[in-house]
Order: structure tokens, then sequence, then C-alpha cells
């Protein structure tokens, strides 16, 4: 058939299959109540499709494809303005771009070589490809597949288990209910997931991340501003700075290969990791285990049986709950409270003041003690190389080990049998009033500082202060915990 202006293939009365092949341009096609067949080697202007399953082809630019009823094919070798589907599983091919796609009822698929506007997808599980950029996506209630070679402006998953791929950059997106699983190369602003378990990956840096409930998955390879994940088993992994990240009820973990500023996890068996420094770390109820390779500001352990490793300096402070605290510091600690429950402490470097609480602590410091070690009720056994200020051994029979020690500073062992061991040999020390009822006044005569001592039923001498044995086989299992091997797998 020539070309023509308009074609009109609609017969109320018949459902019989037509086939029309158009040389050139046309303006207007109405397809029939069969399963039609159209081919269009130019342009069209307008295509609209009625009752059954039909099939166009168009060599060059559509301003608009609407389509009723049935599973529709169409193929287009330039670009459409607007499509518009109504219920069947319809397929649809563009070479083009898209400037407007509506799809209906059924598994539609919609693959766009070029650039498209806007796509909204109905009911069924749909799946969206486009070559180019792409403005606004709104999926339907189902399982749904978007796929963008370059960037996107906005998308609304809604519900259902949907799939993102993004080759470019993400401006802001958010899901319903649902296991959503999405990949983003370039950069993302800002990411809403509803409750589910959700898996993101963002190849550059994300400006905001918040989920529901479930048990989702972050992983951000640049820097990371805002994390927010609601209750559920999370696994967050950062490959650049983290800002602020949040987690609620349940077993996370939080891998940051450079700097944290602020992380707040809730009541869970959680895992940390952090390669640089963490200003503020806050753990909820639960065996925690956490790894600060850099310096760590101030720390939060709720009760359990939390381990903690510090590559370098406590600069404010690290609280601990009830419960069996093991805090490794290698550098120097400002301030460690770890409240009631066997506890441990090491320091390498020097340590402000530390209050262990009640129960069997152990603490060692390799450094200089400036202010007050308390060690609370308990059998206690604690190691200072140097004391500048004052230690409080506390009820219990305790042993207290110092290497050396200023003028002004003290020791008491208070109630039980308390034994003091001083680094040295004996004469270099001179020990006047002692008496285990009574206050004894040390001089190290290498020196000439002096120290009080209270309530020490013996005191000994030793050639060295002893190394500390502390376990830290915990890191193991943190370098090794399945969540982080995204970016640190295991050989």
């Amino acid at each position: 058939m020539s070309s023509t202006q308009d074609v009109y293939l609609y017969k109320w009365w018949s459902t019989a299959d037509q086939s029309v092949t158009i040389d050139g341009d046309i303006r207007n096609v109405t397809m029939g109540r069969g399963n039609d067949s159209v081919t269009i080697t130019g342009s069209a202007a307008c295509i609209n499709t009625c009752e059954g399953d039909d099939r166009i082809q168009v060599g060059g630019n559509v301003q608009s494809i609407t389509d009723l009823f049935g599973s529709t094919t169409v193929s287009v070798g330039g670009s459409v303005g607007s499509i518009t589907l109504g219920g069947g599983n319809d397929v649809i091919d563009v070479v083009g771009a898209v400037s407007c796609l509506n799809t209906g009822c059924g598994d539609d698929q919609v693959r766009i070589g070029g650039d498209l506007g806007t796509a909204s997808l109905g009911w069924g599980d749909n799946s969206l490809q486009v070559g180019g950029n792409a403005g606004h996506v709104y999926t339907g209630g189902d399982d749904d597949t978007v796929s963008i070679n370059g960037n996107l402006c906005f998308a609304d998953l809604c519900w259902g288990n949907n799939t993102l791929d993004v080759g470019g950059n993400v401006g802001a997106m958010v899901s319903g209910c649902g296991d959503d699983r999405v990949t983003i190369d370039g950069q993302l602003g800002t990411a809403c997931l509803g409750d589910g378990s959700n898996h993101i990956t963002v190849g550059g840096d994300a400006c905001n991340i918040n989920s529901g409930c479930g048990n989702d998955r972050y992983v951000v390879f640049g820097d990371l501003g805002v994390g927010c994940a609601s209750n559920g088993n999370n696994c967050i992994n950062v490959g650049g700075n983290a800002g602020t990240v949040l987690a609620g009820w349940g077993n996370d973990g939080l891998n940051v290969v450079e700097n944290l500023c602020v992380a707040n996890l809730g009541d869970g068996a959680n895992i940390v990791k952090i390669g640089g420094n963490a200003e503020h770390l806050y753990v909820g109820c639960g065996d925690d285990l956490l790894s600060v390779q850099g310096s760590v500001g101030d720390m939060l352990l709720g009760n359990g049986l939390n381990q903690l490793y510090v590559g370098d300096n406590v600069n404010c402070a690290v609280t601990g709950g009830c419960g069996t605290d093991r805090v490794f510091v290698d550098g120097n600690a400002n301030i460690a409270n770890l409240g009631w429950g066997n506890d441990q402490l090491h320091v390498g470097g020097a340590l402000g003041s530390a209050w262990l609480g009640d129960g069997n602590d152990r603490a060692w410091v390799g450094g200089t003690l400036s202010c007050v070690l308390d060690t609370g009720c308990g059998d206690d056994a604690a190691s200072v190389a140097r004391n500048q200020g004052g230690i409080q051994m506390g009820l219990g029979n305790d042993t207290l080990t110092v290497g050396s020690f200023s003028n002004c500073s003290w020791v008491d062992g208070c109630w039980g049998n308390d034994t003091l061991t001083l680094v040295g040999p004996a004469s270099q020390y001179q020990i006047t009033g002692w008496n285990p009822s009574c206050v004894a006044t040390i001089t190290d005569l290498s020196t000439g500082a002096k120290m009080t001592a209270y309530g020490f039923e013996s005191i000994q001498f030793t050639g060295s202060q002893q190394a500390d044995v502390f376990d830290l086989s915990f890191l193991q299992t943190i370098n090794t915990h399945a969540c982080f091997q995204i970016f640190d797998p295991v050989p």
C-alpha cells in the first residue's frame, strides 16, 4: 500500500486478522479486532490498537502509540513521543528516545535505545531497558526489572521484589515493601528502601541511604553521608569515609575502610571494622566485636561480652555496660569506664583515668597513668609502667605491679589480701611506716620520688614489668566475617 493520510482497519463486526504494509509516512493507523500486522517504512503520527495480539513495525519516528488490549509487539526504528499500553504481555523495542511511557496490566518488556523521559510501569512483572538517560521511572506493585545505561533522575520502585541497575548516577529513588536489588555504578543522591531484605550497591559516593525493617545490605565503594537501616541483620560496607550510620535491633555488620564520624548500632551481636578513625561509636546490648585501626573519639558499649581493639588512641572515652568488656588500646587512652563484669583493659601507651567496676578485672598500662585507675570490687590484677596519679584496687584479693612513680602518687589495696610488686631490686626502694593497717611511704632512691601506699599486706619486687597476655583472636573473626568480604576477600 502506498503512503496515505490514514489507515483504518477496525470493523466492529469482524475479528479477522489483517496485514498492511505502508511505504513512506502516514498520519494515523487504527488497528482492528483481530491479530493485525502493520509495517510502516517511514514515520507515523498516531498508532492505535484495539483487540488482538498485534504487530507494529515502524522504520522512522512515531508521535504516539496507544494499545488497548492484547499482547502487542512494537518495533520502532526512530524515536517515540508517547507509548501507552493496555492489558496484555506487550513487547516494545525503540531504537531512539521515548518521551513518555505508560504500561498497563501484564508482563511487559520495553527496550529503549536512547533517552527516556518518564515511565510508569503498571501491574505485572515488567522489564525496562534504557540505553541512554532516564528522567522519572515509576514501577507497579509486582516484581519489576529496570536497567538504565546512563543517568537516572528519580525512580519509585513501589512494592514488589524489584531490580534496578543504573550505569551512571542516580538523583533519588524510593521503594516500598519487598526484597529490592539496586546497583548503581556512579553516584547516589538519596535512596529510601522500604521493608524487606534490600541490597544496594553504589560504585561511587552515596549521600543518603535509608531502609526499613529486614536484612539489608549496603555496599558503597566511595563515601557514605548517612546510612539508616532499621531492625534486622544488616550488613553495611563503605569503601571510603562514612558520616552517620544508624542500625536498629539485630546482628549488624559495619565495615568502613577509611574514617567514621558517627555510628549507632542497636541491640544484637554487632561486628564493626573501621580502617581509620572513629569519632563516635555506640553499640547496644549484645556480644559485640569491634576493631578500629585508627583513633577513637568516644565509644559506648552496651551490656554483654564486648571485645574492642583500637590501633591508635582513645581521645575521649570508652564506656562499657554490664558484662565482660575486653578493651585493647595500642596507643594512649584518655578515659575508660567498663562497668560491672570481669573486664580486661590493655593500654599500650599512657592512660588518663579508668574505672573497671565490680568483677575480677585486669588492667595493663604500658605508659604513664596520669590520674586514677579504679579496679572496683573483685580479685583484680593491675600493672602500670609509671604511676603519676592514684590506683584504687577496691575490695578483694588484688595484685598490683608498679614500674615507677612520681611524687604525690598513691596506691590503695583497700580490703582483702593485697600484694604490691615494685619493678627493680629491693635496694632501690626505701619503705617507711609499712604495716597492713598503716600508711607506707615508698621512696625510689634512684629518682627521689615518693609514693604513698595504703592497705597492702605484701610488698614484693621484680626485675621488669611482665608483658600483658591479651587474646586478640576475635580480630580473626572480624576480618573473616562474611559481611565484609566485598572489600577484603578471604584468601
